[in-house]
């Protein structure tokens, strides 16, 4: 158990799977001396590991059977069907395990996540302020509580949360980063580039250190400062090169061809790394593919891949999350009806969603409905009331409504 618990620290909680491999295989060649218990717990770690999550849901499910009231299993069971995208059936299982251990912290966790990936906010926010109750030093409780008030975009409570978080342990280096998303979604560029420029800091892990640079490369190229954009961004590639895509955008961005066309067959590759005991979210994945499609003139290819990016659930925890994608492509293409449709669907979910109230205006705008462009522009802004002033999108809404 002491090498299946190293091994489950690097493959699974922190998904570094080459590094976990040798002591998950290691335990499990050593199982046979372990309890039955021990033995199922191996073995849905390793299923895991191997990317085996079929396998995995099997074992947890077959703990859940014989070892009732162990709550773990129910959470790590989540966990993985949220990663097969059967959201209702992990919802049910937490159900299970609250049942059993109605105090379960991890649980309330998980279902806050499973709420706010269905779009249910009030639901989401109460189970993670639930588990704020349960576990009030525990800094994961506030970050949780953080992201699910940030999706409903509650902003403002949002910063409380994940400040509440680092107050409670200041190397809580996660809290960093979804402090540094919350900024973006106020549009403070600036705040957030000196967020991740702190998470650099003390990140440890190659996963780690790749997803602050490729962090810095969308904050510099949204601030304009394209040189020190492709410079983050070759640095998270050289860092990882699972994180091939920033790159590929810088270099496609500043008209490096040859370059793009190098790292085009990394963005194409499989998807090699694990979501931390889960499969990863396909729509980072699509959403790429769609984009090179467009960028190459397959627009139907390239539209029917954005929508279904984004029938996949929303990547909740990111910077980005490509929510307005599709309608985004349909203003470029002039589609304005469609890109209304889309944004108001966006919108939905989430009335703060600035750039989705910006680009409705645009669409609006491009219509000559300027009585309703006005509106979402002035929507906009107050939403971004304290972004960075140099904004082009604030400048040109400010432009427009002075007239």
């Amino acid at each position: 158990m002491a090498y299946a618990r190293i091994g489950y620290a690097y493959a699974v909680t922190w998904a570094r799977v080459d590094e976990g491999m040798p002591y998950l295989e290691k335990a499990f060649r050593l199982s046979a001396r372990l309890t039955d218990k021990n033995r199922l717990d191996i073995a849905a770690w390793y299923a895991i590991a191997n990317r085996d999550y079929s396998g995995a849901i099997a074992a947890y499910r077959q703990m859940i059977a014989r070892f009732p009231f162990d709550t773990e299993s129910y959470w790590r069971l989540a966990r993985l069907l949220r990663g097969e995208e059967q959201i209702d059936e992990a919802v049910a299982v937490l159900k299970q395990g609250l049942a059993v251990d109605p105090n379960s912290g991890p649980i309330y966790n998980m279902l806050g996540t499973m709420m706010s990936i269905k779009g249910l906010h009030s639901e989401a926010i109460a189970a993670h302020e639930r588990y704020v109750s349960i576990a009030p030093n525990e800094p994961n409780a506030y970050d949780s509580l953080g992201l699910s008030l940030q999706w409903s975009g509650d902003y403002d409570r949002a910063i409380e949360q994940f400040e509440k978080a680092l107050a409670i342990d200041p190397e809580f280096e996660i809290a960093l980063i979804h402090l540094a998303n919350t900024r973006v979604r106020m549009g403070q560029y600036n705040s957030a580039i000196e967020l991740v420029s702190k998470y650099l800091d003390s990140a440890e892990g190659h996963a780690e250190k790749a997803r602050g640079h490729a962090f810095l490369a969308y904050l510099y190229d949204r601030k304009g400062r394209l040189k020190e954009a492709e410079q983050a961004a070759e640095t998270a590639f050289a860092t990882n090169n699972e994180t091939s895509w920033p790159a590929y955008f810088a270099a496609l961005k500043s008209g490096r061809k040859g370059r793009a066309d190098q790292l085009e067959k990394f963005v194409l590759g499989p998807i090699t790394y694990v979501d931390r005991g889960s499969r990863p979210n396909p729509r980072f994945d699509l959403y790429q593919r769609a984009t090179i499609a467009m960028n190459q003139g397959r627009t139907d290819e390239a539209i029917a891949k954005f929508r279904e990016a984004i029938g996949h659930t929303p990547p909740t925890w990111n910077y980005i999350d490509h929510e307005d994608c599709l309608g985004e492509i349909f203003l470029k293409l002039g589609r304005a009806d469609e890109a209304i449709a889309e944004f108001e669907r966006v919108l939905r979910i989430n009335p703060n969603y600035p750039l989705a109230r910006y680009h409705i205006a645009e669409a609006y705008r491009s219509k000559g409905q300027q009585a309703e462009a006005v509106e979402n522009y002035r929507a906009f802004l107050e939403i971004w009331s304290l972004a960075d002033p140099d904004l082009p999108e604030v400048i040109k809404a400010k432009q427009i409504i002075a007239g």
